[in-house]
């Protein structure tokens, strides 16, 4: 590894990059698991008794679990509300 870091400039650019994004806990405060999100949208149109709009799913996918009506991150209320 320490061969790969000191020639391949692509390699040391993608480890420097990880490392950054395993240090910000804000981007993996996604609460739906591995379910995908069409499945996910199938049984949220089952409770809703109508076919959830994507805005409605990725709005029950990314709020916290206690509470609906808050995003995980402001990140996810910034493009929540750029589709809605």
């Amino acid at each position: 590894m320490y061969i790969h870091w000191e020639t391949d400039e692509g390699f040391r650019y993608q480890c420097l990059t990880n490392r950054a994004n395993r240090t910000l806990a804000k981007l993996s405060k996604y609460t739906n698991s591995s379910v995908t999100i069409m499945k996910t949208k199938a049984r949220l149109s089952k409770s809703l008794d109508h076919d959830a709009t994507l805005a409605e799913t990725f709005k029950y996918t990314h709020t916290s679990k206690e509470s609906k009506e808050r995003f995980a991150n402001q990140r996810f209320v910034d493009h929540y509300e750029s589709y809605t």
